[in-house]
C-alpha cells in the first residue's frame, strides 16, 4: 500500500500555489516590464506572496481578484490600502454595501485607473515634470547635507512643484498633519532622494535638470 507522509503531503499542497505564483509572475513580466527590470523576478515573487496575504485579508481570493490586487500594488505601492494618501483604496475594498468582491476590486482599479490619469499623467508626464521643477523650486532643499524645511514650507512647495498630487483637500489635510508623520513631508524627502538618483551631478556639485532622467 502506498503512504504519503505529512512532508510529501504538504509539498504536493504546494503545488499549485507554486503554480499559481508562477503564472502571475509571467504576467507581471508581461505588464511591468520595467518593474520586471529594475527589481527582477525573485523580489516580484515577494510582492505576489505579499499580495495574496492581505488580499485575503480583504475577502479576494479569486484569481482574478489577487491579479488586480497585485497589480495596484505595483501601481500605487505595496501597502496602498493604509496609505493616508489614498483613503478610497480602503474604503472600497471593504465596502460591505457592495455585495461581491469582484465588483469592489474592480471599481477600485478603475478609480486607481483615473488617480493615476490625473496625478501622474496618462504617459507620467505630470511625475516627470514634477521631478524636474524639483530641481528648480527645491533649489536649496536638494543640496546635500542641507536640513529639512519645516512642513508648511515643504507644502508650499510640492503644491507649485506637484499641484496634481498636493490640490484641494489632499494639500488642507495636511497642513494640520505631524511633521515626522505628514506623507506630502516624507515625499518630499523621498523626491529628494529620486533628484540625486536620476540628476547626475558634474563632480563640481552642480546638477542640471536637462539632464534628469525622467524614466519615461
Amino acid at each position: 500500500m502506498l503512504v504519503i507522509r505529512r512532508d510529501q503531503m504538504n509539498a504536493l499542497e504546494q503545488v499549485p500555489l507554486r503554480q499559481f505564483e508562477d503564472d502571475l509572475l509571467e504576467h507581471l513580466h508581461v505588464y511591468f516590464p520595467k518593474h520586471w527590470e529594475i527589481v527582477g523576478p525573485e523580489s516580484l515573487r515577494h510582492v505576489i506572496r505579499l499580495g495574496l496575504s492581505r488580499a485575503a485579508s480583504h475577502g479576494l481570493t479569486t484569481e482574478r481578484e489577487i491579479y488586480l490586487y497585485v497589480s495596484l500594488m505595483l501601481y500605487l505601492g505595496s501597502f496602498f490600502d493604509t496609505d493616508v494618501q489614498l483613503p478610497w483604496a480602503g474604503k472600497l475594498l471593504d465596502d460591505k454595501s457592495i455585495e461581491y468582491s469582484i465588483v469592489r476590486i474592480e471599481r477600485l482599479y478603475d478609480r486607481a485607473m483615473e488617480f493615476l490619469e490625473q496625478v501622474v499623467g496618462p504617459q507620467g508626464e505630470y511625475y516627470g515634470n514634477a521631478l524636474t521643477m524639483a530641481g528648480f523650486g527645491l533649489a536649496g532643499f536638494m543640496e546635500e547635507g542641507k536640513t529639512t524645511p519645516s512642513g508648511s514650507r515643504i507644502i508650499m512647495l510640492l503644491d507649485w512643484i506637484y499641484p496634481r498630487k498636493c490640490q484641494g483637500t489632499l494639500k488642507n489635510r495636511y497642513f494640520r498633519h505631524p511633521a515626522d508623520s505628514n506623507p506630502l513631508i516624507i515625499q518630499a524627502q523621498n523626491l529628494r532622494k529620486l533628484y540625486f538618483s536620476r540628476c547626475p551631478s558634474d563632480g563640481r556639485g552642480n546638477r542640471s535638470t536637462a539632464s534628469c532622467r525622467t524614466g519615461h
